[in-house]
């Protein structure tokens, strides 16, 4: 059957060109026996197959090339792959594309990457105006990231089914060889059964592009939450970087732009509980700063929305969820699980006698400071709807003290910031020292 000779074929042809056969009448070389003699329509047929399958493996691994380029960064790859596709059109048919692929989609894509660009470069030093832009970016990386899904997906998915409906027909017929015989699990021919491998394809390439872009719209949110300028740049930098290397292993060879794609793909994936968390923490404190939430914000008494500092007792660090006083004096902190899962509550801390909150950068900061070797655990973040109510937060946990945080310099402080982002604990003695992570 075909669709077995191309899976046959599949791992030869993806590395090397397509092989080159001589006329039917060559015979072999002495002393070399052929284990199986092909006819010459059976070796026609063979070299069609190839051929084929190695056309479909350089556009599978140059489509996924583009989805984890696009998931990265979705405005800058819709921009350049729009205009890539446009240049690349000839004149007669431009007028026939796409809305994304025409000049005023792309272009006006480019032109934002562009305010992107100056807004990192020339408002680096000036906090106070780039933190509102930093958030908007994030509201833009959103909507980009929402427009390019259904787009880049459906192109990954037409360019997966073939692949994915022979592997499904070989498994079938290894499991049910007596009904592949009888000819009813044929893939290709049943259209209920494309339109099942094509949604189950679409469904994968989906699935794709949101663990990568929750990836990298990691990399917007800790831009926003650093106090460092120099942090920002280098983390958009490294994401540049990583955003075209699949698209040239894709063009070195198909096999290596798939394993590159399939490495960003299970990496996503694995960080994935992590990126959502981000994703909403960062989506909290940016709608607070654009639509400046702290002017009309109210303290209520019974609850406070906060976002845990450091890991404790299997909450991750991030989690979104509702801070509280307990019955016995102590605080509560109680969450749903992605948001949607059964609600839980953990014992932030037994007393509130050790408690502070402190004034940050863009929120408060409640933290717990030993009374014997002042070391300081920052416990939850408040988002900026708080920020110019510390006293009324302080007020709502029992009268707590309120201080000034300030944020530390240099390269060991945005590396204790990066730290934190990722749950590490630091184990500090004998010193005060708030980290940029508490400060901002």
């Amino acid at each position: 059957m075909k669709l077995h000779l191309l899976l046959i074929f599949w791992s030869a042809t993806a590395w090397a060109a397509p092989l080159q056969r001589g006329p039917a009448e060559t015979a072999p070389s002495a002393g070399w026996q052929a284990p199986v003699q092909f006819t010459k329509e059976e070796r026609e047929l063979t070299t069609t197959s190839v051929e084929q399958f190695a056309g479909d493996g350089r556009r599978l691994s140059r489509e996924f090339a583009e989805l984890t380029g696009v998931a990265m960064s979705p405005l800058l790859g819709m921009s350049i792959l729009g205009a890539t596709t446009y240049f690349q059109t000839p004149a007669q048919r431009r007028s026939i594309l796409p809305w994304q692929l025409q000049p005023w989609t792309w272009g006006f894509a480019m032109l934002l990457v562009l305010c992107v660009a100056l807004k990192d470069s020339l408002l680096g030093l000036v906090p106070f105006l780039k933190k509102p832009l930093d958030a908007a970016e994030l509201v833009e990386n959103k909507v980009s990231g929402a427009m390019a899904l259904p787009l880049v997906s459906k192109s990954v998915a037409t360019a997966l089914a073939l692949p994915l409906a022979a592997v499904m027909e070989e498994a079938t017929r290894l499991a049910f060889p007596t009904a592949h015989a009888a000819g009813s699990t044929n893939l290709v021919g049943n259209e209920l059964a494309a339109a099942a491998v094509y949604g189950l394809a679409l469904t994968l390439s989906a699935g794709a592009f949101v663990v990568v872009w929750l990836t990298s719209h990691a990399v917007n949110v800790l831009v926003l939450l650093s106090p460092f300028a120099m942090l920002g740049a280098v983390l958009k930098l490294v994401r540049l970087l990583l955003l075209g290397f699949p698209m040239l292993c894709a063009a070195i060879s198909p096999v290596l732009g798939l394993l590159v794609c399939a490495v960003y793909i299970f990496l996503a994936w694995r960080l994935a509980g992590w990126s959502f968390r981000l994703m909403v923490f960062g989506w909290v404190f940016s709608m607070d700063l654009l639509l400046l939430r702290w002017r009309r914000q109210q303290v209520d008494d019974a609850s406070v929305l906060a976002f845990v500092a450091e890991s404790l007792e299997g909450v991750p660090v991030r989690t979104c969820g509702v801070l509280s006083r307990s019955g016995t004096g102590g605080v509560n902190f109680t969450f749903r699980p992605w948001l949607v899962l059964p609600s839980r509550t953990v014992q932030l801390a037994e007393s509130a006698l050790n408690l502070e909150v402190g004034r940050g950068l863009l929120g408060p900061v409640m933290v717990q400071v030993d009374g014997s070797t002042r070391q300081v655990r920052s416990l939850v973040r408040l988002p900026p709807r708080y920020r110019t109510l510390e006293a009324k937060v302080a007020g709502a946990f029992g009268a707590l003290p309120v201080r000034e945080l300030s944020a530390a310099r240099g390269l060991a402080a945005a590396w204790r910031f990066l730290q934190e982002q990722f749950g590490r604990k630091r184990q500090r003695r004998g010193e005060v020292e708030f980290s940029p992570g508490v400060a901002s």
